[in-house]
């Protein structure tokens, strides 16, 4: 019997894509940024034997999957910025506060 990688990858797929957390889910690594929105990838990364599950007359398959996440550069940035102005002053000054 045949190990149906394809099956198993478009079920990961399928599963990240309902979840409704992401706006698009990869089977492959993307050559381009994505456009907008919270993007998934998913590619198999290694494929080996099972510990434990190999005999004489069959082998247990390991499968290792690679998932990355993906956000647009602009809202990334801004994202940053947003938090890093705005909570900034408050820690500097809680930070040098005279005791009393």
């Amino acid at each position: 019997m045949a190990l149906d990688i394809r099956t198993i990858l478009d079920a990961v797929e399928s599963h990240a894509l309902a979840s409704g957390f992401f706006q698009a889910v990869n089977g492959h690594e993307p050559k381009s940024a994505p456009q907008n929105g919270l993007t998934a990838a998913v590619w198999v990364e290694q494929i080996g034997p099972a510990r434990g599950g190999a005999g004489l007359s069959s082998t247990s398959a390991r499968l290792a999957l690679f998932v990355r996440l993906y956000t647009p550069a602009t809202s990334r940035s801004a994202a940053w910025s947003a938090t890093s102005t705005s909570s900034a002053p408050t820690a500097t000054r809680s930070a040098h506060a005279p005791a009393t």
